[in-house]
């Protein structure tokens, strides 16, 4: 069964941060009170990594109950460039993380060999000994977005990464979007974590918005992530929301 998404609206810039700040801190403190002895969140680029380090600079141990340096964190997808590269996602959440975070994000090493850069950054997960079911890694929380042609993670459409069963990190070298060569996190990987959210802001996001959220068009990569344990949570603004329908959208 898919369970129905949760679509967060906000009016602006400022309501969009301070929405995405609540939910953040809710996550958070559901790992405290579970007791866990790390938080692992995984995390995509293009505007994200703004937003999210924006929000982590205005979060203070005392505001979750669990210390920031328990927060471990991974990138969903990279491309496989240099780290002051303008396209790496991790080059630009270690320039904008706070200090303490910037220590527990996942290395990521420049290889020419896109198979062995997966191989190593599955490495690096496995190392953080995150709990699994079965034979798929449990993502505490994941922070995906979308591009206008519905894909997410390098996960494209129509591409046959869409059917890896086996692989935690599969590497890519033919995206449709450049750069060509990536690593990317697989659908049951993202399906089988404990909480998914999307942020899809912006005019020219509002039909993709809706073929996804409303219609379950499958033939958006998005549409397929569905994860069993929680539903997907949706942050829009006006724009990027504007034709969803009223059954659809929350405050």
């Amino acid at each position: 069964m898919v369970l129905k998404p949760v679509v967060v609206k906000s009016t602006s810039t400022d309501d969009l941060r301070l929405k995405f700040r609540q939910f953040l801190i809710r996550e958070i403190k559901a790992a405290s009170l579970l007791k866990q002895d790390k938080m692992i969140i995984g995390v995509s680029g293009g505007s994200m990594p703004k937003l999210v380090c924006e929000v982590f600079k205005t979060i203070q141990d005392e505001d979750i109950g669990y210390p920031l340096s328990k927060i471990y964190i991974f990138a969903v997808d990279e491309r496989i460039v240099p780290l002051d590269d303008a396209d790496s996602n991790t080059g630009a959440y270690l320039r904008l993380l706070p200090e303490e975070l910037k220590h527990n994000f996942a290395s990521f090493i420049d290889h020419s060999d896109a198979k062995k850069c997966a191989d190593e950054y599955k490495k690096v997960l496995a190392a953080w000994k995150p709990s699994t079911e079965g034979s798929w890694p449990i993502f505490d929380l994941l922070l995906l977005g979308m591009g206008p042609d519905g894909h997410t993670c390098s996960l494209f459409p129509a591409h046959p990464l869409l059917k890896e069963e086996t692989l935690w990190v599969a590497p890519i070298e033919d995206s449709p979007k450049p750069p060509p060569r990536r690593i990317t996190i697989t659908l049951p990987v993202i399906n089988n974590a404990k909480q998914v959210a999307f942020i899809a802001t912006g005019a020219g996001k509002e039909v993709i918005v809706k073929a996804v959220v409303d219609d379950k068009d499958q033939q958006y990569p998005a549409s397929l992530v569905q994860p069993a344990r929680n539903p997907v949570t949706w942050f829009v603004d006006e724009q990027s929301g504007s034709l969803l329908s009223a059954s659809s959208t929350a405050s």
